[in-house]
């Protein structure tokens, strides 16, 4: 457990470096978000003020002047959170260019072999939508630690100032806010792998079938293709509505949770306010800091979700980048120019992995302007020799000669 813990770090740490050269902006998504937190605490304190100094003591002026307060520190809180989405768009734009950038960049480095040991599909599935997920946890992430933490940390900080009773009560009920939803996205977690790689294998499928659409159509089986494909949709559904039962009982277990834990503290509250040991303007904001403390637990399951998906598909994305090329450049290869064209085998060996050699010891000179034939029977080598010229594979032994240049 702690090994996959450094493991997910490292990978967290890894892909988060993509953020660096925007560190100025996401910066300024993390200040806006604490100012932002600042005013989401100020407000409910105003509004005990303007309780128990404007309405209670009857001070019309007061009353007006706080009432004016909050609707501007309203009106401010709405600015910022326009413009900090305004950033993180900018920000999740920039950061899914550059990652991609990575990724093609080293796809282009890797063997031809590589590409032939997964389907298209699969490669598309992960540039695309990987890539995404992966973009959205890392973009996201960082600012909702340091917002979510923090801002639950005055909540409670706050309470305990306006009454220790309540504070306390607040504080022994709230883990009962986290508890459901962490075992839930707990359990949701082995299913959403479940559900990539079956996405995966639709996507893999259906860029099979439609590279090859022409012998589909000429053969008949588009019918048994369509059959297949609505199968692995009905996998797809079944997962989905299994992903989305435990959505909606983690839902509905943390709408109870919450609702029970603020009727709990509103009752509590209330018998606090008729003993006279607390006014009502201070129940009023702490219920208010209540509810805030709810749609924090709401972020904090997002963000678990997203960090659940999010890590696995930098898991994912991470093989790619572990691919080392099998045909690498020499340090001091020339850049050259071909003049006669003339190829020769050299006593060439070639196998695929570990398999039996498709060409054994194969010698042969192709003179330059020529043109040749190569006839034999499926699988005995013809491709294979062409993809050796163009040094999309590396033989085993022996050498291949162009003008003389191995």
């Amino acid at each position: 457990m702690q090994r996959i813990k450094k493991e997910n770090l490292r990978l967290f740490l890894k892909f988060a470096k993509y953020l660096l050269p925007y560190w100025k902006k996401e910066l300024a998504v993390i200040l806006l978000g604490e100012i932002a937190v600042v005013f989401g605490l100020i407000y409910p304190y105003l509004s005990k003020l303007l309780i128990d100094k404007g309405l209670l003591n009857k001070d019309l002026n007061l009353f007006i002047f706080i009432g004016f307060g909050m609707g501007l520190l309203f009106i401010l809180n709405g600015l910022i959170g326009a413009f900090v989405q305004y950033l993180n768009q900018y920000i999740d734009s920039k950061v899914d260019i550059d990652i991609r950038k990575s990724v093609f960049s080293h796809l282009n480095k890797l063997s031809f072999d590589f590409f032939q040991s997964k389907s298209s599909g699969e490669h598309i599935y992960r540039i695309s939508y990987d890539i995404d997920r992966i973009t959205a946890f890392i973009t996201s992430a960082i600012s909702e630690i340091l917002t979510i933490f923090p801002r639950t940390l005055f909540i409670f900080a706050i309470i305990f100032y306006l009454n220790k009773r309540m504070a306390i009560l607040a504080l022994c009920l709230a883990p009962f806010l986290y508890i459901l939803p962490y075992y839930f996205m707990k359990k949701t977690g082995t299913l959403y792998k479940e559900l990539f790689e079956n996405i995966q294998k639709i996507f893999e499928r259906l860029a099979e079938v439609f590279s090859h659409i022409q012998l589909v159509k000429a053969f008949g089986k588009w019918e048994s293709e369509f059959k297949d494909y609505i199968q692995r949709l009905l996998v797809n559904i079944g997962l989905s509505l299994k992903t989305a039962k435990l959505a909606a009982l983690s839902g509905f277990s943390g709408n109870v949770m919450s609702r029970l834990i603020a009727g709990l503290i509103f009752f509590y509250g209330g018998y606090l306010v008729i003993k006279g040991k607390i006014s009502f303007g201070s129940v009023t904001a702490i219920m208010l800091y209540i509810n805030q403390l709810f749609s924090l637990q709401i972020r904090f399951a997002v963000l678990f979700q997203q960090s659940a998906m999010g890590m696995l598909s930098c898991v994912r994305i991470e093989e790619i980048f572990k691919e080392e090329p099998k045909i690498k450049e020499d340090l001091l290869a020339k850049s050259l120019s071909f003049e006669r064209g003339e190829i020769i085998f050299k006593n060439v060996t070639f196998a695929y992995g570990n398999k039996a050699p498709v060409l054994e010891n194969i010698n042969f000179q192709i003179d330059g302007g020529a043109r040749i034939g190569l006839m034999g029977s499926s699988g005995c080598g013809k491709t294979t020799i062409v993809n050796l010229i163009l040094r999309l594979f590396q033989p085993q032994s022996g050498e291949i000669l162009i003008d003389g240049y191995n």
